[in-house]
Formats: C-alpha cells, structure tokens, sequence
C-alpha cells in the first residue's frame, strides 16, 4: 500500500501509480522494495524510508529508462509521485512509454508480446523459476 493510505491520509488515484512502481519494481528485481518479518516492520520501512533503484544495480536487461519509470513511481510524497499533476497522461508521455501507440493499444491492434499454449495451463512450470534456481536469501523474502 502507498504511504499516504497506510498513514490514513486523505488519498486519490496516484495510490494505484505507487502499486504499479512496486510491481515494476518487484519485475526488475525479483523482491519486493521493503522486506520485513512482520507488516508492522514493512509498514515502519514505508512510511520512513525512500527506496530507490541506484543506475548501478539496475539489471543489465534493463533500461535506465525503465529504473527512472519506477522510480518515478515509488516516490513517497504522492505530490512528487508521476502521476500526480496530470494523471494516467504522465505515465503514457514518460520515455520509457514512448513507443507505445497508446490508439492502437485502446482499439486492440496490438498484439501481446508474450502469448502462452492454448493448449496448456497459464501457470505452466516452463514460465516459471525453479526453487532449484533460487537461492536461499531470495526464496527467504
């Protein structure tokens, strides 16, 4: 949840821009931004700390344009957070969305880059890690 909801604050639509940050985040990266043993531990940590992904650790696949997205995302102070002067518009105009055709996207011309077997279960073994392939410290968080 977003800063502001977990303080009880008055909040609006930048509250889903600051879930589809940690998402983005938790793509790039395989965890989520705040760990913790408890809900009050995560709660405490994202309330009173800024995450950020650092133009060193963002993984070799992908773009600076993609961590400054997120990053943009995850911002605590909703008025700072994209997203929060202009709505759905600054997340379609930022660089990292530039080569989306936002019309043809909404008219359904555009096919998904990722299609799965008809045939087979969404949930196929083969899209997914093996516990084998991940270790201990991540399978932990």
């Amino acid at each position: 949840m977003a800063p502001e909801v977990m303080l009880l604050s008055n909040h609006s639509f930048p509250v889903d821009f600051y879930a589809i940050g940690i998402i983005g985040f938790e793509f790039c990266f395989g965890f989520r931004p705040y760990l913790g043993r408890s809900r009050k531990e995560i709660r405490d940590l994202i309330v009173s700390r800024q995450v950020k992904i650092n133009d060193d650790d963002i993984p070799d696949d992908w773009s600076l344009e993609s961590a400054d997205f997120i990053n943009k995302l995850i911002e605590r102070k909703e008025s700072k957070r994209l997203g929060f002067k202009e709505g759905i518009k600054e997340l379609m105009e930022h660089k990292w969305m530039k080569d989306i055709d936002w019309n043809a996207m909404k008219e359904k011309k555009i096919s998904s880059p990722f299609l799965t077997d008809k045939n087979k279960d969404n949930f196929d073994k083969k899209y997914c890690e093996s516990k084998e392939q991940v270790d201990s410290d991540t399978l932990f968080r």
